[in-house]
């Protein structure tokens, strides 16, 4: 199936076919663009209106598009892709709270960078998101670890993520595409620019070490490989999160590893 890569593609035809799986029969009769919130990945809000059996279905008046949509996404395809298979193959069986996802899928053209995920837009849900400008109290930060250590634990040491299972795509914390992502970070002038970045003033002196941060990332890397695996979330950052009316505590942009 073909994915946009220019906002202007997605069309009501085009979101009738990736919404025709879960809902058979399903045209989207018109789709407008309500804002677009860039980043690694572009989020992209949109507003439906379907036929009848959109309706009779319930599907969302809103949803929000995720993809690469921006200048540096074919640098970022691997990343795109990992996480619209988390969210196709992953999520469904795990015990935490997501955003709902409609639609996941990445481009069969292999000279497309492009995987795009359909997922509900919580602001319809009353959801909190949390702000790193925000502090947490003692409560919240609890239950959100408890969430986190009940994901842990659901995966640990799980069959499907052994040689051959149906997880076995997922890899190891700095191995792989993650350690190529990782490694552009750690090339001298890019170091540099971040180090010397008021930003940069405001983390550890010793973390300003390259060769330091190079070989804490090998040393990630054995152990890792010296424990049993299991998932965890990799880019738990506030901006990531968010509380549903009710406190409870859910997770954006899922990055297993």
């Amino acid at each position: 199936m073909y994915l946009p890569l220019q906002v202007d593609e997605i069309s009501a035809s085009w979101l009738s076919e990736a919404l025709t799986p879960i809902c058979p029969g399903v045209e989207v009769q018109s789709v407008r663009v309500v804002d677009i919130m860039p980043g690694t990945s572009t989020k992209i809000r949109v507003e439906l209106a379907y036929s009848s059996v959109g309706n009779a279905a319930a599907l969302p008046r809103r949803l929000i598009v995720k993809g690469g949509f921006e200048e540096h996404s074919p640098s970022m395809a691997f990343m795109y892709a990992k996480e619209a298979r988390t969210y196709r193959e992953v999520l469904p069986h795990v015990a935490m709270k997501t955003p709902r996802c409609y639609f996941a899928q990445s481009d069969e053209n292999p000279d497309s960078h492009q995987s795009i995920i359909l997922m509900e837009d919580l602001n319809l849900a009353g959801v909190r998101f949390c702000n790193a400008l925000r502090p947490q109290r003692l409560d919240q930060v609890k239950r959100r670890l408890q969430a986190m250590a009940r994901y842990h634990a659901q995966w640990w040491n799980h069959a499907d993520l052994q040689s051959g299972a149906p997880m076995a795509w997922i890899e190891p914390r700095m191995t792989g595409d993650t350690l190529v992502y990782a490694d552009r970070y750690l090339q001298p002038e890019v170091w540099r620019s971040y180090i010397e970045s008021p930003r940069g003033a405001a983390v550890s002196t010793r973390l300003h070490d390259l060769d330091w941060m190079r070989s804490a990332f090998v040393k990630l890397a054995e152990l890792h490989q010296a424990h049993p695996p299991t998932l965890c979330h990799g880019d738990t950052h506030l901006g990531n999160l968010y509380e549903d009316p009710l406190g409870n505590p859910g997770f954006l942009d899922m990055q297993v590893n």
